[in-house]
């Protein structure tokens, strides 16, 4: 309930109210200040390093006063850069400290945005010194205010928004949405994850009962603004990319594959997956969600859980790094997780009193959800969440007050908190099992037996034993013995340990082409696929399935039969390579024979005497080339062009009779119709052209040159007698 005495405020502010929130924002300054003095005597990462993004957005700020920033289309946000850049000009100097007090100093203005956005969506003045106080007192959001990052820009932005917008609630009028177009438009280009939140001051607008054409002309308003603000950024991108459509930067499908794939940790790295990606980012995504879908669920799970939970993932700048270097970070207890519980509890309390409201922060908190778990698992990512949940979390103190002291029924709370506790229960259990003691998700990649579609090998390495591999449907070609030049191999093996082992050992999954290993990936087992188990964490008899690939580019022999083969090694003691060898005295096993083709750049057919000879609808010789004559006793070469007309499992040979007058073999010829190339990798429809000896009789004379394919069931039918075609005739000489 709202008393008489709070009704009228926000609208009568006093002096004491704004003194009280003067302080409140001193205090968040100062506290902010304390941990800059303290990061910069102790924390070897207040300095950005080399190669990070803060180092990044620091630099091209001071290049775009040089005038040599930027020189290709943006590919990070372009909002740090030339926000730092002002700054750098305001202040006349380029220090990075100084800087780093001016981000101090935005921050603490996000605590005074959030004080009045509490003033407004509680209706008193104890729920604006809350939110503001939560925000001055929140470690992560002092920690973040002391670094050149995106994070406490983009929460000073969002919080400025979720103020216009809970303003207009007071009276629409066409200077805040002006300001909020202009909001909006710096969050995108701050942050493009978080970009579709302009949407919902639209949606804002529709919830209201103002008129249709009120609603069409802030609508056009506010966009037009946003857009101002995002168009510099798409006029640059389309003038340095010579013409390509690119809104604010190209980060996106690159970020949503590494933190989704089917290797993926959930956080920035180079798997191999992403390595050996052999397309489009989003179609290699597509591929891999349906080629392990229980990682992707998982991985979803896993990051969601994150999104609620205390835990705050770094990379390359990280809060618990900074707090063990901070008396003042570890001396401040709060954490997100009891703010999320508190802030559900406010948003389903504000449901009762204000269902635009409770819709508006709402959305926002599962749009920053759902946007944290499309990407990084980082704590800077979540960090705009705590806007939001911090005027919830206010909201709901507000409203547990007004309940005890208006003294409102059991029942009434009983009625409206039972669903929402009980959600929120299930949320921490869920939050508490998927990453307590350790993750749980994604699930391992393991089995209890070898799938029935597999190809059993049981090739025992030492302690490890490689049960099998098996095709994966993506790579359907695979199975067909060929793979198309800049795609991948790519296949599942599956592991097993007979002993445990303190050894993490290693394997290779190599392409070797007449001896010569031309690619290949090494790395320990059970590091391919997350969870990383090395051997020494497996356990006994239980089957590690891991799907790796190798992509093969242009430098690899084309129209070769080549090698998959697969071993397994450790490090010695001296840092020696081990290879293990198998129980046969092998070092390594034969997976696959394999051949690469290149379908973009088909070799042209010689000018050959074309032909359509069919043998057995396998395979067609389309044309060949005999000389006329040859001289006694000497090796010849006859030029062919076959095709695959279906695919083969067999290997096929070619044979060349050399037939006297009497019907006799003079001389006769057996070779593959391509030497290099087993004819099950041929590819369909692809032309191949060889050349093939032919050994001449010593006698001279007119001979006849018959040719068939077989195997060793016989020879493939085609429509000649005997299943042997006529060439021609050669006159030896």
């Amino acid at each position: 309930m709202i008393t008489a005495e709070n009704q009228t405020f926000p609208h009568k502010l006093r002096y004491r109210h704004l003194m009280v929130a003067v302080l409140l924002v001193l205090l968040a300054l100062t506290l902010r200040f304390i941990l800059i003095y303290q990061r910069a005597e102790a924390d070897p990462s207040f300095v950005p390093a080399l190669g990070t993004d803060h180092r990044f957005y620091l630099e091209s700020g001071r290049e775009i006063l040089d005038g040599t920033f930027p020189n290709s289309p943006f590919f990070r946000h372009p909002g740090p850069s030339y926000i730092f850049a002002g700054i750098f000009a305001l202040l006349g100097t380029r220090d990075f400290v100084l800087l780093t007090f001016v981000i101090a100093l935005i921050d603490a203005l996000t605590c005074g945005l959030l004080i009045a956005s509490g003033w407004l969506i509680t209706k008193s003045a104890w729920g604006g010194y809350i939110a503001g106080g939560i925000y001055a007192l929140y470690p992560v959001a002092i920690f973040y205010a002391t670094t050149p990052l995106i994070a406490p820009l983009a929460a000073f932005f969002v919080c400025g928004f979720i103020f216009l917008t809970v303003w207009q609630g007071e009276k629409l009028t066409l200077w805040r949405t002006i300001l909020l177009g202009l909001f909006a438009g710096c969050i995108a280009i701050n942050r493009i994850n978080l970009a579709p939140l302009a949407g919902l001051y639209i949606l804002w607008l529709l919830m209201h009962h103002f008129s249709w054409r009120e609603r069409i002309l802030h609508s056009l308003i506010f966009a037009i603004f946003t857009g101002l603000v995002i168009a510099p950024f798409t006029w640059i991108n389309y003038r340095l990319s010579g013409g390509d459509f690119i809104p604010i930067a190209t980060t996106g499908t690159i970020e949503l594959y590494m933190a989704n794939n089917r290797d993926s940790a959930g956080r920035h790295s180079r798997t191999f997956a992403f390595e050996q990606i052999d397309m489009s980012y989003e179609h290699a995504l597509i591929r891999d969600m349906r080629v392990a879908p229980e990682h992707f669920l998982g991985l979803i799970g896993y990051k969601f859980a994150l999104f609620w939970s205390d835990v705050e993932p770094g990379n390359n700048l990280t809060f618990d790094r900074a707090r063990e270097n901070s008396a003042l970070l570890k001396a401040l207890p709060m954490r997100f997780s009891w703010l999320a519980v508190v802030g559900l509890l406010g948003l389903s309390a504000l449901w009762y009193h204000n269902r635009q409201q409770a819709i508006f922060l709402g959305l926002i908190v599962a749009w920053m959800c759902f946007g944290y778990v499309l990407v990084f698992a980082f704590g800077r990512i979540r960090f705009p969440a705590v806007i939001p949940m911090t005027l919830l979390a206010s909201f709901a103190f507000s409203a547990g007050y007004e309940a005890v002291l208006h003294r409102t029924s059991g029942r009434t709370l009983l009625k409206r908190y039972t669903l929402p506790l009980m959600g929120i229960i299930a949320l921490v259990t869920f939050v508490n099992w998927a990453l307590f003691p350790k993750p749980r998700l994604p699930f391992e990649r393991t089995y209890a037996d070898l799938p029935t579609e597999a190809i059993r090998l049981d090739a025992h390495f030492g302690d490890v034993t490689l049960v099998g591999w098996r095709y994966l449907d993506e790579w359907s070609y695979l199975e067909d013995g060929y793979v198309p030049v800049f795609e991948s191999y790519a296949i599942e093996l599956f592991w097993q340990i007979s002993a445990e082992t303190e050894i993490p050992y290693n394997f290779f999954l190599a392409y070797i082409d007449n001896g010569q290993r031309y690619d290949a990936i090494d790395t320990p087992l059970g590091t391919v696929s997350f969870p990383n188990n090395t051997t020494d964490e497996w356990r006994v008899g239980q089957i590690y399935g891991e799907i790796v690939s190798l992509r093969l580019d242009e430098d690899i022999p084309q129209e070769n039969s080549a090698q998959i083969r697969v071993g397994v090694w450790y490090w010695d003691e001296d840092g020696l390579i081990i290879n293990v060898v198998r129980d046969n005295g092998e070092e390594n096993i034969l997976i696959q024979n394999i051949a690469v083709f290149d379908e973009g750049n088909v070799p042209p057919i010689p000018d050959l005497p074309t032909i359509n000879l069919n043998f057995g609808d396998k395979i067609e010789l389309i044309g060949y080339d005999i000389p006329e004559t040859a001289n006694a006793g000497e090796t010849i070469l006859l030029a062919f062009a076959w095709q695959a007309t279906q695919n083969m499992t067999e290997d096929y040979s070619v044979f060349l009779h050399v037939i006297d007058e009497n019907g006799e073999i003079a001389t006769q010829g057996d070779n593959r119709p391509m030497p290099n190339l087993f004819t099950y990798n041929w590819m369909i429809g692809y032309p191949l052209m060889s050349e093939l000896p032919l050994e001449m009789p010593t006698q001279a004379g007119t001979y006849e040159i018959y040719a068939g394919v077989y195997d060793d069931s016989g020879r493939l039918p085609v429509d000649a007698p005997d299943n042997r075609v006529l060439l021609g005739t050669i006159v030896v000489e």
